[in-house]
């Protein structure tokens, strides 16, 4: 070797090392041995960094050991299964989402091998040994097996769309009111339009049952959160206030009514009948809304005559007060006032 080339190894060395002492952690590390990833075929250069390559391929050993454990506690368990439901994705594409990012995540650190050791990593001792790890731990990521299961599992189902659109189900003592669609059938639309959309050939007999819930699907959703703000409202009544929306509730009940005698297989009267019975209970909730604040106004007048001052004016303040608050309940139609007046 001419005295030349010593010396440029020397300052190429010198170069990694001083760019490699300024990193603050193992990340920064991988990208400096990325950097000068070519000159590691230099003898020299070579035996020179064999103890900073020791220290980073542990901590890659580490790594995927750390993704190991985090794949052996299950998607259903992981972190990444609870923001998937707050993102509405249902939980075999989900599954395979999350299992594609281990996957990405297993491929950077195995990139980060041939970071360390340069080109051939592969013949290394450690380098073997991790690739035969990484190999065996890619096998269990395939996620062509969820897939399969999946379609297997669906093909064995049935699944109907037809019958009553709503319906009343017994939970212990109580009657509650619910639509009458399987949730499965939401999440099977939800799985195909997912599952397309990651690159899988979903078969058409699947995609049939999809369709078939795809057009009833926003249907289904749309009652089924107007059912849910009814609930909710009816809650909110105190027996106090009850009369005074007792007309918009009939209004709600007759919708429900009309309902009741609707079916799944009726597409074409769903959408008016779906829209009338949004637009009837959001009138109800707005109402009862507003009946809420007015009632503790008036409330709070009634409490203000206890104590107010024992004059004509004090007592005609409050009064007129009041008044303005019936006016006001008066033109918003509220039923039964003058009795609860």
């Amino acid at each position: 070797m001419t005295l030349g080339l010593i010396e440029l190894n020397l300052k190429l060395l010198q170069l990694f090392e001083i760019d490699l002492q300024l990193q603050k952690n193992a990340n920064e590390m991988f990208r400096v041995f990325s950097k000068f990833n070519a000159l590691f075929v230099r003898p020299r250069i070579k035996g020179a960094i064999q103890e900073y390559q020791a220290q980073l391929i542990q901590r890659v050993k580490q790594d995927i050991s750390a993704l190991h454990e985090k794949f052996k506690m299950k998607y259903n368990t992981s972190e990444a299964f609870h923001m998937s439901q707050v993102r509405d994705l249902p939980p075999v594409s989900g599954a395979i989402i999350w299992a594609r990012q281990l996957e990405r995540q297993l491929n950077t650190y195995l990139q980060r091998v041939e970071d360390v050791l340069g080109k051939g990593w592969e013949l290394d001792v450690e380098g073997q040994k991790l690739k035969s790890d990484g190999d065996n731990f890619r096998r269990k990521l395939n996620t062509d097996q969820i897939f399969e299961k999946w379609v297997k599992d669906t093909e064995a189902r049935t699944f109907e769309v037809s019958g009553r659109i709503l319906d009343v189900i017994k939970k212990g003592q109580k009657l509650y009111l619910e639509i009458n669609f399987d949730s499965q059938i939401i999440t099977l639309f939800k799985e195909v339009r997912n599952l397309q959309w990651l690159g899988f050939r979903v078969p058409f007999s699947v995609t049939l049952l999809s369709s078939g819930a795809k057009q009833v699907y926003p249907f289904a959703v749309s009652l089924k959160e107007t059912i849910r703000t009814y609930t909710q409202t009816l809650s909110k009544i105190s027996k106090e206030t009850a009369t005074l929306v007792a007309s918009y509730k009939k209004d709600v009940q007759e919708r429900l009514n009309e309902g009741f005698r609707l079916k799944w297989e009726s597409l074409s009267k769903l959408d008016p009948y779906v829209r009338k019975f949004s637009d009837s209970v959001i009138t109800f909730r707005d109402k009862v809304d507003e009946l809420i604040v007015k009632h503790s106004v008036i409330m709070e007048d009634l409490d203000a005559l206890k104590v107010c001052p024992l004059k004509d004016g004090a007592f005609t303040e409050i009064f007129v007060r009041i008044q303005n608050v019936i006016d006001e309940l008066n033109l918003g139609s509220y039923s039964n006032l003058t009795s609860w007046v």
